[in-house]
């Protein structure tokens, strides 16, 4: 369907010429040579984009632009104008209004200055899409203590806190919960900017963190934005912060203290409003015990901590975020795998879960993208031993050789765990299938398939 334009102009002459180029460009026009024709037809449809001119025979076109706007919130105006002033442009988008244009108009001037309104629409709304896919509203909290987590961190992110520690283990949803947090605050609109601690040296995360000017260093070839110049006014996620050097720990308390700091080589203070969220999988409290993080630094950023559970403390949780995985790696594969079957949820609500949801997803997009059913059976999932499962008992025979034994027992287990599927076996190994063929063969082993 068409994007729909309404043009506003009390000169018929233009007025047909506008939306007979904007016709030929593939657009849908509406025209209009009155305020009053205008409201009528606002009220009946919806329009991306609204053309109108300033003066009207029955009314001021700026008040309508401004009308339009409270009408359709997601439109975007462009106004025409016989009479070049700076003040009535300025006016206009200050009011709103997305261009201002002098008449008499180029065609092609306002064909491009359309193309690009109805782009900025879309992307506006690719974005608010994008929030909705990252807000807090979609994390997934079925189980109470995840529940408390997602509660916490939307008062925090409305509030103006302007540090936030994440404390969980390796793979748990740090940085899904900061960009949550981000999205759910007033600095949503301003930028959100990430850093590993662990990913670069010293002397490079410092660069990165504050930025340098031209020649502090030897290929410091130009003036360098830090990240926290770059996310003025948004925020700033600090992950592994547990790694960052003392030197810029330092660096970073003064940033917190006084919102300032300096590029490298340069003498000159910038402001920084930002929030900071720092994250560790590490125990800050031992590290400050051991001189190895500042305490000053730690208690400045402990001032509101939300720990994320453990998947395992979360067990209510796996079933949806399998679905979800599943249905994500499904529609990217383009593999119709449509459920986990109840033997195969049971194994992975079973499952410890060393690795977390980032191990839960992986095992996931493994499982659809090697699926040969619609529906993933406990073979499809190549995963850890459960959590309640014994361990396997080998027994040390009285003669013979130990390190057989216990071949033996990994390939049964293996068979077992894929449901009897030999190549499955085989990958779950690391050998060849004629490897495990003769392996079957020389330990008598049975195929049963599940």
């Amino acid at each position: 369907m068409p994007e729909r334009v309404l043009v506003v102009d009390d000169e018929e002459l233009l007025r047909s010429s506008i939306a007979r180029r904007l016709s030929s460009d593939g657009c849908g026009v509406a025209e209009c040579g009155t305020v009053r024709e205008a409201r009528e037809r606002a009220a009946q449809e919806e329009f991306s984009v609204a053309v109108v001119d300033v003066r009207l025979p029955d009314g001021d076109g700026m008040d309508l632009g401004r009308e339009l706007l409270e009408r359709s919130p997601g439109a975007l105006v462009i106004v025409l104008t016989a009479f070049s002033s700076v003040d009535s442009a300025v006016e206009a988008i200050k009011w709103g209004a997305y261009d201002y244009l002098t008449k008499p108009v180029s065609m092609d001037k306002l064909s491009l200055t359309v193309q690009r309104a109805l782009e900025t629409r879309r992307l506006r709304r690719e974005v608010r899409g994008a929030r909705r896919d990252l807000s807090l509203d979609t994390i997934i909290a079925v189980a109470p203590p995840m529940r408390d987590v997602v509660r916490v961190a939307r008062e925090v992110a409305r509030s103006d806190a302007r540090t936030i520690l994440l404390r969980g283990e390796s793979g748990s949803g740090k940085s899904l919960l900061a960009r949550a947090i981000h999205v759910e605050s007033p600095r949503r609109d301003r930028a959100f900017v990430q850093i590993t601690c662990t990913t670069l040296q010293d002397a490079l995360l410092e660069s990165e963190l504050f930025g340098h000017e031209r020649g502090a260093f030897t290929d410091a070839k130009a003036q360098k934005q830090g990240l926290f110049e770059i996310a003025d006014g948004g925020t700033v996620f600090l992950d592994e912060i547990s790694e960052m050097s003392e030197r810029l720990q330092a660096k970073l308390l003064q940033v917190l203290d006084d919102r300032t700091f300096r590029r490298i080589g340069s003498v000159e203070d910038l402001r920084a409003d930002v929030r900071v969220i720092a994250a560790s999988n590490r125990n800050l409290e031992g590290l400050v015990r051991e001189r190895r993080f500042r305490d000053d630094l730690y208690y400045r950023l402990n001032v509101i901590p939300i720990r994320i559970p453990p998947l395992r403390e979360r067990r209510e949780d796996i079933p949806a975020l399998a679905v979800r995985f599943l249905r994500l790696y499904a529609q990217e594969f383009r593999k119709a795998v449509r459920e986990v079957s109840p033997a195969g949820m049971k194994l992975l609500v079973e499952h410890a879960w060393p690795g977390n949801v980032r191990e839960l997803k992986n095992v996931i997009e493994r499982a659809v993208l090697l699926a040969a059913g619609p529906v993933l059976q406990p073979g499809d999932l190549v995963i850890g031993a459960p959590l309640a499962a014994p361990a396997p008992r080998i027994e040390i025979p009285r003669e013979g050789n130990v390190e057989e034994e216990v071949e033996r027992e990994l390939i049964a287990q293996g068979l077992e765990r894929s449901g009897g599927n030999l190549v499955r076996t085989a990958k779950l190994l690391g050998i060849s299938r004629d490897t495990l063929r003769y392996r079957l063969k020389k330990f008598g082993l049975r195929v049963r398939t599940s």
